[in-house]
């Protein structure tokens, strides 16, 4: 039976930006709480992208989340396309990302939504966006006016090949 892990997960060492992966990065750092940016690799697809350790926020409509996003300490901020909240669902399951993130101090993927940062394509219905299910896995459009999510800050990184 083939395998359903197709992630792989890492922590930028804050000193070097380097990519250690997660179990060598817990076994040798000092202190795993000063990482603050893990790297999740879609294996089959060819990316890797950021994820930081905390939640941005936990009930903000659309706009405020992009907003809040796009004022983050680092350019190229983005709350996520539904393909990288997807790798993070796999991630959590198969390769452990909850315990990497609670062991450097960060906030777990939780089973509640988060925004993407995809409009609904569908222009009868231009104004939802596409919210993510925590662990549970799917994915849904919602008005983005009036439904609030919560947020969590990506960035697009090379893959790791």
């Amino acid at each position: 039976m083939k395998s359903r892990n197709f992630t792989a997960v890492y922590v930028i060492d804050p000193h070097t930006k380097e990519r250690i992966p997660a179990k060598e990065w817990l076994e040798q750092s000092k202190d795993p709480a000063m990482a603050k940016w893990v790297v999740i690799e879609n294996k089959t697809y060819g990316f890797a992208f950021g994820l930081f350790k905390e939640e941005l926020a936990d009930s903000l409509n659309y706009p405020d989340s992009v907003a809040k996003v796009e004022e983050f300490i680092l350019p190229g901020c983005r709350l996520g396309t539904r393909i990288e909240w997807v790798t993070i669902y796999n991630a959590v399951h198969t390769a452990g990302l909850n315990d990497i993130l609670e062991a450097i101090g960060g906030d777990p993927i939780e089973r509640k939504w988060y925004w993407t940062e995809e409009m609904d394509e569908d222009q009868s219905y231009a104004a939802d966006a596409w919210g993510y299910f925590g662990a549970g896995g799917f994915l849904y459009t919602s008005s983005a006016r009036f439904s609030s999510y919560a947020s969590r800050v990506l960035r697009a990184l090379q893959a790791v090949l």
